[in-house]
């Protein structure tokens, strides 16, 4: 709202934390909710996840054909 005195963002390591604190892993994902990293306990924000094999079946059955 404007010219609230609350704070406008929220960090990547903030919302890190609070997912854990939440007892999940967190996990970044694509559009297509395929995970791109996991964030396992302990490990640094930087562990990339397996990539999909082969195409995303989700983007193959949403591409539009000519």
């Amino acid at each position: 709202m404007a010219g609230a005195t609350s704070p406008q963002l929220q960090t990547e390591a903030d919302m890190i934390k609070a997912i854990r604190e939440a007892g999940r892993t967190p996990v970044q994902r694509n559009t297509f909710y395929e995970p791109i990293k996991v964030l396992a306990d302990g490990m640094p924000p930087a562990t990339e996840a397996e990539p999909p094999a082969g195409k995303s079946k989700m983007l193959e059955d949403n591409l539009a054909t000519a």
